[in-house]
């Protein structure tokens, strides 16, 4: 009796036992495997985020510090026009308090126009409210330019005002300098200079920073930090490069991204800032929605593996019995009957890459997100390698359209780049409904796209692209629009020729259609 209690407990305690280890074994497995798959997708996707930002800085910072040069030389123009109509009425105050109150109420460049005399005495000033009539502006002629048509450097005015001031000077007939025209724009108050750095498009938690020669922060978001100084270790990285991009570590410990591109009417400086702290959070996002995703099935998988584990100890409880009856005459046979423990073995193996395979999946899954352009949903630049490689495989003749929508830049500045995107999208919607099921569509630049046409000949190619261009009718309604698209088509063989010198060759005849007039086809023979 007691031997059969004490090799009970001795059962009962090897069940328990090897039930532990193959549970801990498979939570280990599963736990490393999932965690090293963890740890890929945040460094890859922390890379190209990173990517994504740096470019995205310096193509913002470049767009706005081309819009502001455009804002300074349109008021260049009006007070040169200004100072031709004001010369010839120096001694006709009424006459020039009429031309600047003019110039002030016609558009929004200024917060106030004044007309200064040789003596540097205000003669007229729009708004009246002002009061500067009589005042001395106590501004150097030699050092801030004023003999000829300039863009101050920050200063502050008479009245106190932190401002940037545009001048033209007021000559005779002979060509003497009589004084000058100045417009000024109070860098703290709302006008058509601050709308333009306040109202743009990017993203969320970047910051732009407007900035002069020598650092002074001329906009920024935060009103309190303009006229101060910009950090020193940001002005280092910039240095005299016109544009680019840099990582800074700030005197704080932080990192941040910073795109850059100074502006050719005035020595000011356009600078777009992402925190590493920004790129982290979309990170973290990113992360979650990955643990979302997967720690359901893999939670599923361990039960079951939870459960399959305590039906493996099922036979080796059965050997231990064995051993109990050593001379029994039928001892060979039971443990023959055990054998079939191998082959459970083989089910767990298989449960347990059936879980991983789940994380596996949903991994590849993310990384097909990154061959997928956002905005179109087509195949975009990085799809090109792996699909030229199994048409290589499948397709002996290729035929490439390269299609680029004609004055795409004039319809974003125009129109917006809402109205931009809709076009983007429309155009991708264009091309499926003009396309084979089995020609595979990408948008490999801005307004850039590509079709491979597998099995299709040269003409059978040029034909499809007539059809692009005759059909393209993207817009009704209040989407009115004059779009128009050049095509470059060209036919290759996959065995002989690779499909990056298709696509240079192809870029010659877009090329060649742009030149002739856009809204047409070339095609070229490889």
């Amino acid at each position: 009796m007691w031997k059969t209690i004490k090799n009970n407990s001795i059962k009962s305690a090897l069940t328990i036992k090897l039930q532990t280890v193959i549970v801990l074994l498979v939570i280990v497995s599963v736990a490393i495997t999932f965690l090293n798959n963890l740890a890929s997708v945040y460094f890859v996707q922390k890379r190209l985020l990173t990517e994504f930002a740096e470019k995205d800085d310096l193509a913002y910072s470049s767009k706005l510090a081309s819009t502001l040069d455009g804002f300074f030389n349109s008021a260049k123009r009006e007070l040169e026009h200004t100072a031709l109509a004001a010369s010839a009425g120096m001694d006709k105050p009424q006459q020039l308090e009429r031309l600047t109150q003019l110039v002030f109420e016609q558009n929004n460049f200024f917060n106030s126009v004044g007309i200064v005399n040789r003596q540097n005495i205000v003669i007229a000033v729009a708004p009246t409210r002002l009061n500067a009539i009589g005042k001395n502006t106590q501004i150097n002629v030699k050092n801030y330019q004023l003999d000829k048509t300039n863009i101050s450097q920050p200063l502050y005015s008479v009245m106190g005002n932190l401002i940037v001031m545009v001048t033209a000077p007021l000559k005779n007939a002979t060509g003497e300098y009589q004084g000058y025209v100045a417009g000024t724009v109070y860098l703290k108050s709302r006008n058509m200079l601050s709308d333009m750095m306040r109202n743009h498009f990017h993203r969320i938690n970047t910051n732009t920073v407007v900035v002069s020669n020598d650092g002074t922060i001329l906009y920024h978001e935060e009103e309190d930090k303009i006229g101060s100084k910009l950090a020193g270790t940001i002005l280092s990285a910039i240095g005299n490069h016109s544009e680019g991009v840099s990582e800074v570590n700030q005197t704080d410990g932080k990192r941040v991204i910073v795109g850059f591109a100074k502006m050719s009417a005035v020595d000011w400086t356009v600078i777009t800032l992402t925190t590493g702290q920004t790129i982290t959070q979309a990170i973290r996002q990113v992360m979650l929605e990955v643990l979302k995703t997967t720690i359901p099935v893999l939670l599923i998988t361990l039960v079951f593996i939870a459960i399959a584990a305590r039906k493996i100890s099922r036979p080796l409880n059965k050997l231990a019995e064995c051993a109990d009856r050593m001379g029994a005459p039928t001892i060979t046979q039971q443990i023959d009957s055990i054998r079939a423990f191998y082959f459970e073995a083989q089910r767990l193996r298989k449960m347990m890459k059936t879980g991983i395979g789940s994380m596996h999946d949903r991994i590849g899954e993310l990384h097909a997100e990154t061959l997928t352009d956002p905005l179109t949903g087509l195949y975009n630049r990085r799809a090109l390698k792996p699909y030229h490689e199994n048409l290589a495989g499948s397709a002996k003749i290729v035929s490439l359209i390269l299609i680029d929508i004609d004055r795409f830049k004039f319809i974003n500045d125009t129109k917006g780049h809402d109205f931009g995107d809709v076009v983007l999208k429309r155009m991708a919607g264009h091309l499926r409904k003009c396309t084979r099921s089995s020609d595979v569509i990408f948008r490999i630049g801005g307004d850039e796209f590509l079709i491979l046409l597998p099995d299709s000949t040269l003409q059978e190619a040029v034909q499809r692209g007539r059809c692009l261009l005759n059909t393209c009718d993207l817009f009704t309604d209040d989407y009115a629009a004059n779009i128009t698209l050049s095509l470059g088509v060209s036919c290759f063989m996959s065995e002989r020729t690779t499909l990056e010198y298709a696509i240079k060759m192809t870029d010659i005849a877009l090329y060649q259609s742009k030149q002739s007039g856009r809204n047409r086809l070339s095609e070229i023979a490889l």
